[in-house]
C-alpha cells in the first residue's frame, strides 16, 4: 500500500494511493486496505477472526 512506483515494483500485491493526497492523510486512507488484508489473511489462514488467541479481557498481573 503505497504512492511510490518504486515501493509497489517490489510488492507481489501492490495497492497503490492516488499520488494527490496529501502525505497527512495517507495514513487513513491505508489503514481500511491494511485492516481488509488482515481480515482476508486470517480467514484463509483459517483463524478465528472474532476470537484471536492469546488475547483475554483481564490482565494477569505477577
Amino acid at each position: 500500500i503505497s504512492d511510490d512506483p518504486d515501493a509497489l515494483v517490489l510488492a507481489q500485491s501492490p495497492i497503490q494511493l492516488p499520488p494527490e493526497i496529501p502525505e497527512w492523510l495517507t495514513p487513513l486512507v491505508s489503514i481500511i486496505p491494511a485492516q481488509l488484508f488482515a481480515c482476508h489473511l486470517t480467514q484463509v489462514k483459517g483463524y478465528d477472526t472474532d476470537s484471536p488467541r492469546n488475547i483475554t479481557k483481564v490482565t494477569e498481573t505477577h
